[in-house]
Formats: structure tokens, sequence, C-alpha cells
């Protein structure tokens, strides 16, 4: 937990660094957010503001990693929609800060990461900034369907090897691969059981 809240705190500093993210905030999302928000400031004993109401709001740190977390409205998809609409936009904003930003942001992130590069490796990545975009994202699986299991939603490929296909289409611009025989046999088993679930 100590950990997680460290961590934690490192999101919130480089957020406040770059200096927060705008943000269309929907009516579902702000019935949640504000409860979102006083468990990020109580947790990290970073200091934050309820939003008022929905629509376009500038987030600071807090804000905008409470704004990650909801979950409780819709689905993990947009979660993570949400999740890469702010990634997106600190990366917007670190290309167009100056260098000692970035080399106070590598402070403090580089004692908290396992990483096998040297702080003048990423110093020297940090100069080409402006040469790095985020590519398409995709979520996996590509084709799939939600289903009861037990108790729990769970994310179901339709198929796996199809999956498995597009995932290398998507990946590496494979036209023509062929799953193992491993992965067709899980394939089945998930076709097998999800139609037992059923």
């Amino acid at each position: 937990r100590d950990i997680a809240i460290d961590l934690l705190k490192l999101r919130l500093r480089d957020l406040n660094i770059l200096g927060g993210v705008d943000i269309e905030v929907t009516e579902a999302e702000f019935k949640q957010i504000n409860g979102y928000i006083t468990s990020v400031a109580e947790n990290t004993g970073i200091y934050s503001k309820h939003l008022k109401q929905p629509g376009f709001q500038h987030l600071d740190g807090v804000q905008a990693v409470a704004y990650c977390r909801l979950r409780k409205m819709d689905t993990d998809f947009q979660r993570t929609q949400r999740q890469r609409e702010v990634i997106s936009q600190c990366l917007a904003k670190a290309k167009k800060v100056n260098l000692s930003v970035l080399n106070a942001i590598i402070e403090i992130c580089l004692p908290q990461v396992a990483h096998s590069l040297e702080a003048g490796d990423l110093l020297d990545m940090a100069r080409g900034i402006s040469r790095y975009n985020l590519g398409d994202t995709e979520g996996f699986p590509f084709d799939l369907k939600i289903q009861d299991v037990g108790k729990l939603d769970c994310v179901v490929p339709v198929t796996l090897e199809s999956n498995v296909i597009k995932l290398h289409q998507f990946l590496f611009g494979t036209e023509d691969y062929k799953p193992s025989s491993q992965v067709r046999r899980i394939s089945e088993d998930i076709a097998y059981n999800s139609a037992k679930q059923a």
C-alpha cells in the first residue's frame, strides 16, 4: 500500500508540473468524481478541490487521477479510454515544456521506477520528446463479448484464435500469421466453456 501511494503521489506531481489537463466531464462522470477526488487527496495528502459541475474542466493532478480511476458508472473499456486521454494530453504538454521541467519530472520518477536506463539516457530521450507520438491503441481482445461467469463479468474473446491473428496484424503488420496449436486449443476451450455458461 505504501508503494502504491508513493507512485500515486509521483503521478500527481508530474501532472501538476505539466499544468494539469483539460477534460470534458460528463454528467455521469461528475456524479462519481468528487468521491474519487476525496479518496486520492486523503491517500496522498495532496490537496485539491471538488468539481462544481459537469462540462469542460481544467483538472489538477489529484482531479486527473480521480478522473482516470472512474469506473462505477460505465465499463472498464471507457475507463481505459479516459486514461489514454490523460496520457495523451500529458505527452502533448511535455513536448511544449523546457528541458528543466522534464528533468524535474525525471528526478522525481527515476528513484521510484525499476529500469536499466541511466539518468543521462533519459535526459537524451527527453531532449527528443518532440519526435515521440502515441501510436494507435487498441484493446485486446478486439472482438469480444461480456458474459457472466458465476458472480463475475468476464471479457470473452470471440474467438481467441481470430483475436491473436488480429493482434499480430496490428503489432507487426503480419497478414498470414498462423496461431500455434496451443492457442487454437485454448481458443476451442474458451468457446466451449463460454457456450456452457450462456
